[in-house]
């Protein structure tokens, strides 16, 4: 079950990776570690990254697509 917040960052195409139930908060904190982020997020980061794709999660933003489920490769 732990691998379901396991995190790494590809430098090839510059992309993090994570396993659903990684925390949003923890997965911002990784990934601006490599100078990555995403471009809106929920308030609330203690959601899980496959609860905010799942449930249809956003942010907000007037020039993004502000859900996050658009952020995803």
């Amino acid at each position: 079950m732990r691998q379901f917040r396991a995190m790494k960052y590809n430098e090839v195409d510059q992309t993090v990776t994570v396993g659903a139930g990684a925390f949003l908060r923890d997965v911002c904190s990784f990934a601006q570690l490599y100078g990555r982020a995403f471009r809106t997020t929920p308030g609330y980061g203690k959601i899980t990254i496959g609860g905010a794709i799942g449930t249809g999660a956003h942010g907000s933003s007037v020039r993004h697509s502000s859900s996050m489920s658009s952020q995803v490769v």
